[in-house]
């Protein structure tokens, strides 16, 4: 697959310190259960018995789609690898084919923020899929953070949530739920992944829209 193609909504990052965007909005951090994840999805102990639901292909006309088609897009699957470099964690994705070969980052450390005590992380971008459910279990088993919110194209800064995962369970989301790739607490993580192959992509720039970053912070206490 041609990552560059798949990377087409890679941002800017190098802004993330820079005071004209004011002062991130802090999402709030949970430690995530089958309770307050139910309505994004449901949490994920075993990888292998996860079933990937596939939205039927969209129609435009008044014509209904045919019974059982519009479903064959199959699902793709494979490792999401996720470390980070100096103070950018960067995602790489084995499934899908993007950031093989190009560096796509997910978010960078706050100013001042020690690379070896990462108490949270700046990000300005998200995204969903509308075509099938995504996937995501911990492969070395180490506590990482995922960021969500519920489906919505008015979504706010104010609707993100962040979840926390001890690395015993995974994460399997909803058609639609906005999203990042994981965000490790530890140096480098490595995730089960799969979700629909045709991978319809919406995202959203938060500093375009919003004129800030988010601050998803990566301890439970939420302390910077």
């Amino acid at each position: 697959m041609d990552s560059t193609r798949s990377l087409q909504w890679i941002v800017d990052l190098d802004g993330a310190h820079d005071p004209k965007y004011g002062t991130p909005h802090r999402a709030p951090i949970v430690a995530a259960t089958h309770e307050n994840f139910k309505e994004y999805g449901n949490l994920v102990t075993d990888f292998d018995a996860e079933q990937i639901k596939i939205v039927p292909w969209p129609i435009s006309g008044r014509r209904p789609l045919c019974s059982g088609t519009g479903i064959f897009g199959g699902v793709a699957e494979g490792d999401f690898i996720h470390d980070w470099v100096g103070d950018r964690c960067r995602a790489t994705s084995l499934a899908m084919g993007w950031g093989v070969g190009s560096d796509f980052f997910v978010g960078r450390l706050p100013k001042g923020v020690n690379p070896e005590n990462k108490t949270s992380v700046l990000v300005r971008e998200a995204n969903y899929h509308p075509d099938g459910s995504q996937c995501f279990f911990p492969k070395d088993k180490l506590p990482f953070v995922a960021l969500f919110a519920l489906p919505g194209d008015d979504v706010t800064l104010e609707d993100f949530v962040a979840f926390y995962s001890d690395g015993s369970f995974g994460f399997h989301i909803l058609p639609n739920v906005w999203h990042q790739p994981m965000i490790p607490i530890s140096q480098k993580a490595v995730f089960k992944n799969k979700q629909g192959a045709v991978h319809a992509c919406v995202n959203m720039d938060m500093v375009d829209e919003f004129g800030k970053f988010l601050c998803v912070p990566l301890t439970l206490d939420g302390q910077q």
